[in-house]
């Protein structure tokens, strides 16, 4: 008897199913046993100073390229080397965590939270505490100077849906900060 596949072509969909297997299963060898959290350390620095080179050149073609794409190719709405501007703010948001990530882990002091205090006075309190320790490392200066600017970025890509990802998961933040602190660091 006969079944009714969900698929156009069963076996071009058997085939990258097995693919897309495959390539996961080289993507947990490769995690498990050789990476480090020296290489994941090394690899966020990486993506952040590239995210940050991809945010200046999206503000450079922003302000003087008039729509035209590399300054040699019309386009309708674009930000930087994405076609399409909506898909910036998507890149820009994991690299703005990955900057993140790295200013928690050069911080000086353990981040305690909001030193018993409750409220939106206790959330200011240790916003403050954390961003005064964070800005005695060159490390942290560098960090928060490339997140700001990268940070900064998504507003002029006008994406809409990148803008109310860039403020749900800033809240997101925010509250998982004042939450815990610093309790599992994976670049430790």
């Amino acid at each position: 008897a006969s079944f009714v596949t969900l698929s156009v072509d069963p076996s071009l969909t058997r085939h990258f199913v097995a693919e897309i297997t495959l390539l996961l299963g080289v993507y947990v060898v490769a995690r498990n046993w050789l990476a480090t959290r020296n290489s994941l350390r090394r690899f966020a620095w990486v993506m952040g100073v590239n995210g940050f080179l991809v945010a200046a050149f999206g503000f450079a073609q922003a302000f003087l390229a008039n729509g035209i794409m590399y300054w040699s190719f019309p386009t309708g709405s674009m930000f930087g080397p994405f076609v399409c501007r909506n898909h910036y703010p998507f890149f820009a948001e994991l690299i703005l965590g990955l900057l993140i990530g790295l200013a928690l882990n050069y911080s000086k002091s353990e981040y305690s939270g909001s030193g018993g205090e409750k409220g939106l006075k206790g959330l200011i309190r240790s916003i403050t505490i954390w961003f005064s320790h964070a800005t005695q490392s060159p490390f942290n200066v560098v960090l928060l100077s490339m997140a700001m600017v990268v940070a900064i970025s998504i507003p002029f890509s006008l994406s809409r849906g990148g803008m109310v990802t860039l403020v749900v998961t800033s809240l997101f933040l925010v509250w998982l900060l004042n939450s815990g602190g610093r309790r599992n660091c994976v670049f430790e």
